[in-house]
């Protein structure tokens, strides 16, 4: 009996053991990768207790104030445009029943596959003296009938084209706020009499303000981050002030400052959304009855459908078109080996940076499974933070980071002194993607970890297996979706991505991003529409992915 009881002691307690030291090895692997994450963000923290120079001084006296206004202005104005262009046409697709409903209801979400800086691109080139609309008005009704052509190139135009491709944040919200409201309010409403459009504004609208509110959160992180659209339309921001500093007059210290002051201005930003939603959550109607639609008929149900149609024309159609048309013109001088070598460098590098964000996200998010403490739930909230972070200042902490790890591998002798062995490399870059778009990674595998049960982990581990066998062998085949949807999703990202790209890029190392926008700001906009056009197509195969996910399975 003693030797089976000591068999037996010896069975339980080996396999515990190991179990609690694989727990840890998760643990301080997790902790690790948060201060990767999180570095460059503390560097421009810790950066800024040295004395500002001359640069600075200018800056606050004469360029702070503009910057502050130019961003306000751009981010409130395009808030403006994406509530008018989603909110309408989300309450239209989930309450009524009208002419070409069900395509609208998944097209209303495409524009977000166009980078702003290739909207804004289109979107002034259609409107240009050269472009179809002032032309076609010179040929028709003379040169004065150009004058009514409205002059896009300013704080209005650009918050119009950032509105037209950004909306989708707010729709989708809202729309699935609405899919899954129940239709008790409703038909409260019209039992006391109210008509649609007044049961609309007096009981739907109050309940989806958590629902826009959130999409707005969005809306505001994207604007503030905007680089090549600002820039290009001649409007002052942070962004761009940052640029300045950086590439144009070389001063460091400013612009890690003005990064600084714009994380800043970003989180305050972020923390009244935060304190304005409260407590209030998106209303979810569980098992009750949904929403029926009322069907629209004749001219009613047309101006729905034109209604729906009207954001899609704009942030979707009409710079496809653009682009389309400038393809066409410059098909024949296309140097292939040229843009297909950019398309293979960019693919590369954003399938790598997607591994990256992927491996990640499944560190962070099983290390928080299998040991869950607050301090990995911190770390893991603050690493997928992230993507609320503008990319030029993540690419100014990764670059001054980089420059003080360089420094350290000169002095001891690791790497000859010259040498770009962290800042200015294609390093530097996957580690900035990773810091920006871990968060896109890290939410569909946390969400696809919370659909399996603690009991798989009981299970494996009474069979003997470890944390990582476990994951090999029981997690990641459930895992395969939300892996795809992430790996997908973050690709998609870091293809578009403009100014984290252009302030970490190696010298004459450019991407389709940069080489598109570059030709772009050099006048020759049709020579940059082959690669602005198979960048929106990489963008759409990302967003049917993620609609795939969300929307086709409230679609009814």
């Amino acid at each position: 009996m003693a030797l089976i009881a000591t068999t037996t002691h010896r069975y339980e307690i080996g396999p515990m053991a190991s179990w609690w030291r694989h727990r840890l090895g998760w643990a301080f692997t997790a902790v690790l990768l948060g201060i990767v994450v999180l570095a460059p963000l503390a560097y421009i923290g810790v950066s800024l207790l040295s004395p500002a120079g001359d640069g600075w001084r200018h800056i606050q006296e004469h360029l702070l104030s503009r910057y502050l206004k130019g961003t306000g202005a751009v981010v409130l104005l395009t808030m403006g445009w994406t509530t008018l262009f989603a909110v309408v046409p989300a309450w239209l697709v989930a309450a009524f029943q009208f002419p070409g409903r069900r395509a609208l209801s998944w097209l209303l979400a495409s524009p977000l596959a166009v980078p702003s800086y290739i909207a804004a691109i289109a979107w002034a080139g259609l409107l240009d003296f050269t472009g179809p609309i002032q032309t076609t008005l010179r040929t028709h009704l003379g040169n004065d009938a150009a004058r009514l052509v409205p002059d896009i190139m300013n704080v209005w135009g650009v918050s119009f084209v950032l509105g037209s491709v950004l909306y989708p944040y707010v729709y989708v919200t809202t729309r699935a706020a609405l899919l899954r409201q129940t239709a008790t309010l409703i038909e409260a409403a019209r039992c006391l009499g109210a008509g649609p459009s007044r049961a609309f504004l007096e009981v739907v609208l109050p309940t989806l303000r958590p629902a826009i509110v959130a999409g707005l959160a969005l809306v505001l992180m994207e604007s503030v981050n905007d680089y090549g659209a600002v820039h290009y339309y001649g409007v002052d921001t942070f962004t761009t002030g940052i640029f300045r500093s950086w590439l144009a007059l070389g001063d460091v210290a400013s612009a890690i400052r003005l990064a600084a002051v714009l994380l800043v201005v970003t989180a305050f930003a972020l923390g009244m959304e935060r304190l304005a939603r409260g407590r209030q959550r998106f209303d979810d109607a569980g098992t009750t009855r949904p929403l029926s639609r009322w069907h629209l008929t004749g001219i009613r149900g047309w101006l729905a459908t034109l209604a729906c149609t009207t954001p899609v024309l704009a942030g979707l159609v009409i710079p496809v078109w653009m682009l389309t048309r400038w393809t066409v013109r410059t098909y024949d001088g296309i140097v292939w080996t040229e843009f297909l070598e950019l398309t293979v460098r960019s693919v590369a590098l954003a399938a790598t940076a997607a591994f990256v964000v992927v491996i990640g996200g499944v560190i962070l998010s099983y290390a928080r499974r299998v040991k869950h403490t607050p301090l990995l739930s911190g770390i893991t909230g603050l690493a997928g933070a992230g993507y609320a972070v503008p990319g030029a200042v993540i690419a100014v902490g990764v670059f001054s980071l980089g420059a003080v790890l360089d420094g350290l591998c000169h002095s001891t002798g690791l790497v000859p002194v010259g040498t770009l062995f962290v800042g200015g490399s294609v390093g530097a870059l996957i580690w900035a993607y990773s810091v920006r778009f871990l968060a896109v990674g890290l939410q569909p595998i946390d969400a696809g970890f919370t659909r399996q049960g603690p009991v798989l982990d009981e299970a494996a581990r009474t069979l003997g297996a470890g944390p990582l066998r476990a994951l090999i062998s029981v997690h990641a085949p459930l895992l395969r979706g939300s892996l795809a949807g992430a790996a997908t999703l973050a690709f998609v990202d870091v293809l578009k991505e403009l100014p984290l790209t252009l302030i970490l890029r190696p010298f004459d190392f450019a991407t389709l991003a940069t080489h598109t926008y570059e030709l772009a700001s050099e006048e020759m906009v049709p020579a940059s529409a082959p690669g602005a056009l198979l960048l929106v197509g990489f963008g759409l195969v990302a967003v049917a992915v993620a609609q795939r996910g969300l929307l086709s399975r409230q679609e009814r």
